[in-house]
């Protein structure tokens, strides 16, 4: 009986044993981001003597059952870096590693290599769609990579939208277009009545100035030019036109009584095809739809009310941001935002099954299932934060006392085997004796 009774305690010790260095981890890595802390699941150690009947039955102490992960939720702490990726709620990240599995993790502490993936600190890849270069979100799930997207080219204006209000004060120009337009130095004073640039981009993102210019020719009626200089600035210039189709205002009160005049017409843009110095290295000739909507002519001075056009300069990529809904936008130089891919996460029926491989990753096994894909936000899985990440969900008040309790207990089980063995040698005292 008194052996049996060290084997129950050396058992107990082992377990216990166990336990504290489970509770020293915990602690360890209570500062570590998406760190998940773990149990130790104790079970009872039983004998049963053979033939007894009933069974007669001892207790064996115990044993560590298995060490299991507690993915509760950690605090979420904002940071500086948008590649700082937070999870609130279920799911995990999926990131491929070196051998083309997947392993999964809640440290969302991502940078990007040389080749333009997204990796953590490992090198594992982050997993998601990607967008192409529209935007347009893929859902074939890969490797992300946004070596595609560090810039975009430049981009081709190609509508204008243009609203003036024009003066029923001006007169008409004394001087005729067409004979007072001169290729060095545009129109001449005095063939005009107004005008207003229009600034363009060719296809190599060079701006350019497309002068609109207008001419009265009669009660509510005007002329508009377009005009450019194709050469290169400080060259000599090169001054071209092309006459628009003409604007027509007409009257008529609104709901307050007042009389308005309105544009009448055109009612769409008109192309107007420029060219450009080949030094520019832009593809030559450009058309640009220019349109006039919202017009109007009235009695107060020339005025340009709006105007808006599309294209852009080739940019780079200066800075991204992480949706709640996972989407990735990139923000670039000359201020535009682009969509470049969305974070999917992964779900388990059984995520206390998965297998631990590292402080922070985890593999599936057979008891967790098969993973669960769903968009942050969507089936079952939580939302996404940028510029913040998971702090270890490590309870240290929780942990210290029960590292206290594993303290008692292996001190409890300690002073049961030291007794033990001072029966056993006072017993073989004893018997030394009688003998």
């Amino acid at each position: 009986m008194g052996l049996s009774s060290v084997t129950v305690q050396e058992n107990a010790l082992n377990a216990i044993s166990t336990d504290i260095s489970v509770i020293g981890n915990n602690l360890a890595n209570s500062n570590t981001i998406g760190y998940q802390s773990s149990r130790a699941l104790f079970d009872d150690l039983l004998t049963q003597a053979m033939g007894q009947t009933p069974p007669l039955e001892s207790g064996q102490g115990v044993e560590v059952q298995t060490i299991q992960t507690q993915f509760t939720q950690g605090a979420i702490q904002n940071t500086s870096d948008p590649f700082d990726f937070a999870i609130n709620g279920n799911g995990f990240f999926m990131l491929q590693n070196q051998n083309g599995t997947v392993d999964y993790t809640r440290n969302g502490e991502f940078s990007l290599d040389k080749n333009g993936n997204m990796v953590n600190s490992d090198g594992e890849i982050l997993e998601g769609y990607e967008a192409n270069a529209a935007g347009t979100i893929s859902t074939s799930l890969t490797a992300i990579n946004l070596a595609s997207n560090q810039s975009i080219p430049a981009q081709a204006t190609s509508t204008a939208a243009v609203a003036v209000n024009l003066s029923s004060n001006d007169s008409v120009p004394f001087f005729p277009w067409a004979a007072n337009f001169s290729a060095s130095s545009g129109p001449a004073s005095g063939s005009y009545d107004y005008s207003t640039p229009v600034s363009v981009f060719d296809s190599a993102g060079n701006t350019h100035d497309v002068n609109i210019y207008f001419a009265n020719t009669g009660a509510n009626t005007w002329n508009a030019y377009a005009v450019w200089n194709e050469a290169q600035p400080g060259a000599t210039p090169n001054y071209q036109y092309q006459q628009i189709t003409g604007l027509t205002f007409s009257s008529s009160t609104n709901s307050s009584g007042q009389t308005v005049t309105t544009l009448n017409s055109p009612t769409t843009a008109t192309n107007v095809t420029t060219n450009w110095d080949p030094s520019f290295g832009a593809t030559s000739p450009q058309t640009v739809a220019i349109s006039f909507n919202n017009s109007t002519e009235s009695g107060s001075t020339d005025t340009t009310i709006s105007q808006s056009t599309n294209g852009a300069a080739a940019s780079g990529l200066t800075s991204i941001n992480l949706n709640s809904d996972g989407t990735i936008e990139g923000t670039y130089s000359n201020g535009g935002k682009q969509t470049l891919a969305q974070v999917v996460l992964a779900n388990f029926k059984a995520p206390t099954q998965l297998a631990r491989v590292s402080i922070d990753l985890y593999t599936r096994t057979y008891g967790s299932g098969a993973p669960i894909l769903a968009t942050p936000g969507t089936g079952g899985v939580g939302g996404v934060a940028g510029s913040s990440v998971e702090e270890s969900n490590v309870n240290e008040t929780v942990e210290l006392t029960n590292l206290i309790s594993a303290q008692q207990a292996f001190s409890e089980n300690s002073t049961v085997i030291s007794t033990t063995n001072q029966m056993f040698t006072g017993m073989i005292a004893d018997a030394a004796e009688g003998a």
